[in-house]
């Protein structure tokens, strides 16, 4: 036996333990709930948070759940604010590692706290994922593609890093899982998205890849889209040893690589086989591809209708539902996008769906929500994100021994995510407004579009707004969306376009309960083409 499968087998080992404490805790998930949240608050019971809501005294969940209000990313920010500045113990007794950016609800950007636990965390359940996807698919160990953003895209005032959760945890990966990864962390420093994808693509060109996993779908088809697009010019990259891609010196000089005729000349072969036939499928130029791991979830299936295509008959598995506040379920086969709740790290709470815009919302643990019954996720975490609302609407599906499996539907009704852009309803009011001139209206509705594997936003209004209008509104929902930004800019959404109806149509479209008193405008439709002709 050699070395390297003598590493593999103690790191399997290391990863059964986890999968054996998962499997034990689901069997009773109320008491492992518990234990998680007892452990949290003991833990923060000094912080500035535990101390004004009394974390000391708690001694059950009814009590955590009459002293501890809801929170969103507002309530919370005040605590976050003071530990950007470099304040400590605000959230969390341990200190915070970085923050990770997403997009706001009310700002462009939100910071979240992680930590050492945090990290601990998200590892313990990706090594859960991992080890029931070995069980179903021995032969997925080998050459795996992945793709991740920059960690570290700034500092805070008190001088703590903020960037994308998936560089670190890509960054986090132990040094015998980074053996199997053909894409390096440096390929995520690459600030344009044509030289990123490029140099990803190449990555995993030059390899017989067995395993591709990343988060969005989204990706995958752009990764497949430019091998499909650049094939002659990449073979070329990988025969020469070259890349024949803008990069900064210092990034060029930490990815070069050698020449390499050999896999060159095999994929000129399976090259000229595709001209022939008139097609194109990496899934020629992968042989042993044995899984893709991404998300199935919401309207992921946009993007997954396209997989077939490119990959045949390969099997998709959901990677659960996580996010930069943490991993909320870990899939455990390949049927649709359901997953365990993760009981082990954090605790959950879930109002109904109906409830969620009462002021005093009905309140339900992870044993009391019933299958079929659809409720938005309240997370407590061990990063300091106590009674979230993270906005996630999710249907339980079924369970795993005694502890629900749940499938995400979507973002909160005011929210609209197809590429993880979450673009919220206050935001595009607000780029509306800024980029609105006098004599335009005050109603339209923006919704998201999908054809030929392009999305796009559409503003759906009954006055004919010109080109300059639509410069700016795109602009303005860069400038207050990262996230959006973030996709625009890799290519993953297209500028927003605009079609004119006639004014009674839009108001009919747009009005919410009309008649009554809770009557309302709603300017956002997250559903893929809301409007039809």
């Amino acid at each position: 036996m050699n070395l390297l499968q003598s590493a593999i087998n103690a790191l399997s080992v290391f990863m059964r333990s986890n999968i054996h404490a998962f499997e034990r805790a689901t069997c009773e998930p109320e008491k492992e709930q518990e234990r998680v949240l007892k452990e949290i608050l003991r833990r923060n019971e000094d912080t500035v948070f535990g101390r004004t809501f009394g974390f000391d005294s708690i001694a059950s969940v009814a009590d955590f759940q009459r002293r501890v209000p809801i929170n969103d990313y507002d309530a919370l920010f005040p605590y976050i604010q003071r530990a950007m500045a470099g304040s400590k113990a605000e959230l969390t007794a341990s200190p915070i590692e970085m923050f990770a950016s997403t997009s706001g609800t009310t700002s462009a950007v939100k910071l979240i706290p992680v930590t050492r636990e945090s990290i601990c965390a998200q590892k313990e359940a990706s090594d859960v994922w991992t080890m029931a996807t070995l069980g179903d698919y021995p032969k997925i160990v080998g050459r795996v593609l992945t793709i991740a953003s920059r960690r570290v895209e700034g500092y805070t005032e008190g001088g703590i890093p903020f960037g994308a959760i998936s560089g670190l945890m890509h960054e986090k990966q132990g040094v015998l899982a980074k053996l199997f990864y053909v894409s390096k962390t440096p390929m995520f420093e690459i600030d344009g998205p044509d030289a990123k994808y490029y140099v990803v693509a190449r990555a995993g060109l030059e390899n017989d890849l067995t395993h591709i996993h990343t988060a969005n779908p989204s990706t995958v088809i752009k990764i497949c889209h430019t091998i499909e697009q650049n094939a002659e010019r990449l073979i070329r990259d990988i025969h020469d040893g070259t890349i024949s891609a803008e990069l900064p010196r210092e990034i060029a000089e930490r990815i070069a690589t050698r020449p390499n005729r050999k896999r060159a000349r095999q994929l000129e072969r399976i090259a000229s086989l595709g001209v022939e036939s008139g097609g194109f499928a990496p899934m020629n130029y992968w042989p042993n591809l044995v899984l893709v791991g991404c998300w199935k979830g919401g309207t992921q299936n946009l993007f997954l209708e396209r997989f077939p295509r490119y990959f045949g008959n390969v099997p998709v598995r959901d990677i659960g539902l996580l996010a930069s506040e943490g991993r909320m379920t870990i899939p455990l086969s390949d049927n649709g996008s359901s997953g365990v709740l993760d009981i082990n790290h954090s605790f959950f709470e879930f109002v109904p769906e109906q409830e969620i815009d009462n002021p005093n919302p009905e309140v339900l643990t992870a044993s009391q929500i019933r299958e079929g019954e659809r409720y938005f996720i309240i997370m407590t975490n061990t990063a300091g994100l106590y009674r979230y609302n993270i906005s996630d609407l999710v249907e339980v599906t079924g369970r795993h021994n005694q502890t629900p499996e749940v499938a995400f539907l979507n973002k909160g009704s005011h929210i609209s995510s197809i590429v993880g852009e979450k673009l919220t309803e206050h935001q595009v009011v607000n780029a509306y407004g800024r980029s609105k001139t006098p004599d335009m209206p005050d109603r339209f509705i923006l919704y998201p579009h999908q054809h030929d594997g392009e999305v796009r936003y559409v503003l759906l209004t009954d006055f004919n707004v010109g080109q300059e209008f639509l410069d700016r509104f795109e602009g303005e929902l860069r400038h207050g969306n990262v996230e959006y930004d973030s996709k625009v800019k890799t290519g993953r959404m297209k500028p927003v376009v605009v079609k004119q109806i006639a004014r009674e149509k839009l108001e009919k479209l747009g009005m919410k309960n009309p008649g009554s008193a809770q009557c309302k405008f709603v300017y956002l439709k997250p559903q893929p083409d809301f409007y039809q002709d």
